[in-house]
């Protein structure tokens, strides 16, 4: 049975589905928080926004 018919979210030799190690998750989240540093400005309200808000980066 493949691992993902039983529902199993591991890829083929286990462990994370996506195959990631964490060194390169930890180079990823660093790339993806220098490029959000830069997302900034205002609303047509004139309401300040910032990708690093929290409320926004959960969305």
């Amino acid at each position: 049975m493949s691992p993902h018919a039983c529902g199993c979210r591991t890829g083929p030799r286990g462990g994370d589905p996506r195959g990631d190690r964490p060194d390169e998750r930890t180079v990823e989240i660093a790339r993806l928080e220098r490029a959000h540093r830069r997302i900034r400005g205002a609303d047509e309200a004139g309401r300040p926004y910032s990708a690093e808000d929290p409320e926004v980066r959960a969305w």
